[in-house]
């Protein structure tokens, strides 16, 4: 069991808005590939202000001195960074091996939760925005719930290819490039497969089966559900 505050849901963004999100600079190797520092940038403003208005905006019962004070430990990296960290925003990140030693740092993670919330204000407006953050701040003590799932839950059978095939519809819409690179192992008259499928030369899921195309449906549904590219 966890500790775990009861966070507001995270806002709701474009897939397209996800995708961009959840690129770290560090993929900037062409035009083509957007990434976060844009998000970022306009995070980082909007969160200060909509912080500021919140905290202010109680009143004169709290000395200016405290009220400073507050503002400057909500709007610290590492505040932010646990907000990150409550919504598990790291591990959907996209990102270069030249920077996997810093992303899980208090300051990268503080990053990813301003362009999340860049995004927010570019595509559902400043008022969402400090709704959101202000149902945050005053979320409730914390309390023991079982950890929220790393990937997504089985679900209902669904027609054979269907994650593959909206894998494939969203991708071109997007127009992202995929990839898929199977690997087997186990005796030979009984192998087990993985595959793993790539967005834009960066891999995004893996999966596994009985057969490739079993494994690939398996990396499609994992990838569709980390884009939120729904069935």
């Amino acid at each position: 069991m966890l500790l775990l505050r009861v966070n507001p849901a995270l806002p709701s963004l474009s897939a397209d808005g996800l995708l961009t999100v959840f690129t770290h600079p560090s993929l900037a190797i062409s035009a083509e590939i957007k990434n976060n520092s844009r998000f970022q940038k306009i995070g980082d403003m909007a969160l200060q202000y909509a912080i500021v208005r919140l905290i202010w905006m109680r009143g004169p019962e709290s000395p200016d001195k405290d009220l400073e004070e507050e503002i400057h430990s909500l709007l610290s990296d590492e505040n932010i960074a646990e907000w990150a960290k409550e919504y598990r925003l790291r591990e959907r990140l996209r990102f270069g091996p030249e920077v996997a030693a810093s992303v899980d740092k208090s300051a990268e993670l503080a990053v990813l939760f301003k362009a999340y919330a860049g995004a927010v204000d570019r595509e559902l407006g400043p008022a969402v925005l400090t709704r959101w953050i202000e149902d945050l701040i005053n979320a409730p003590p914390l309390t023991e719930a079982q950890p929220p799932p790393t990937a997504p839950p089985p679900g209902p059978p669904m027609k054979t290819g269907a994650f593959s095939a909206r894998l494939n519809e969203m991708s071109q819409l997007h127009k992202h490039k995929l990839n898929f690179a199977a690997e087997s192992s186990g005796p030979s008259h009984s192998l087990t497969w993985t595959m793993h499928v790539s967005i834009d030369g960066v891999q995004e899921a893996s999966g596994h089966g009985s057969s490739k195309a079993a494994a690939k449906e398996d990396a499609a549904r994992i990838a569709c559900w980390k884009r939120n590219w729904k069935i």
